[in-house]
């Protein structure tokens, strides 16, 4: 979960499209969300069901692959710096919707002009990652600590999708290929100054 901050000229908005409030808007939004929200996502998806998985991996690997490197040009973040490799996976995340917002898009389920979900994305992403880089030191010290734990006890979390060294004495939590699951015990040691082990 992102810690994204929502600031616009009216609360979380930049316009009220036409609206005297932003109470007027956020009700009128909601009303169009319950009407909308059902078929346009159920197309979607048999959008993506009707495409061979050969046809649909390669199409999402392309357009995802060149959301991720415009995001990194646009947010100014380099390929192969350790110092940003955290924000280049939250990257990949942003990309993702913006290739599902321009697949919707070209598909006819939005009525938006093709670029403004990614130009959204854009937005949100370059909103998330002024506030990271003012994330408070003793914050930014906490999740370095998680960090180094994770790295250093990786083989004592279970691989959910493999085989494993952990024992279920000596597990820490599970893993996939994308995270890490932690058990309430295990936080507590990742972010206990004292604890090295």
């Amino acid at each position: 979960m992102l810690d994204i901050p929502a600031r616009g000229e009216y609360g979380v908005f930049d316009v009220l499209h036409g609206f005297d409030t932003s109470d007027a808007f956020v009700s009128q939004l909601e009303n169009a969300l319950d009407e909308a929200s059902g078929p346009p996502s159920i197309e979607f998806i048999e959008r993506l069901l009707a495409m061979t998985k050969d046809d649909l991996k390669k199409a999402l690997d392309n357009d995802h692959t060149a959301h991720a490197q415009d995001l990194n040009e646009n947010l100014g973040i380099v390929s192969g710096d350790d110092k940003t490799s955290e924000i280049r996976r939250v990257i990949k995340s942003f990309a993702l919707i913006s290739t599902a917002g321009e697949w919707a898009t070209r598909w006819g389920l939005t009525g938006w002009e093709p670029g403004t979900a990614s130009a959204a994305v854009k937005t949100i992403a370059h909103r998330w990652l002024e506030e990271y880089w003012n994330m408070p030191n003793h914050q930014s010290e906490e999740l370095e600590k998680v960090h180094d734990y994770l790295i250093e006890n990786e083989a004592r979390f279970i691989n959910l999708f493999g085989d494993t060294t952990a024992s279920n004495e000596d597990t820490l939590g599970y893993q996939d290929d994308q995270f890490f699951y932690v058990l309430p015990q295990t936080y507590s040691r990742m972010t206990d100054t004292k604890t090295k082990r």
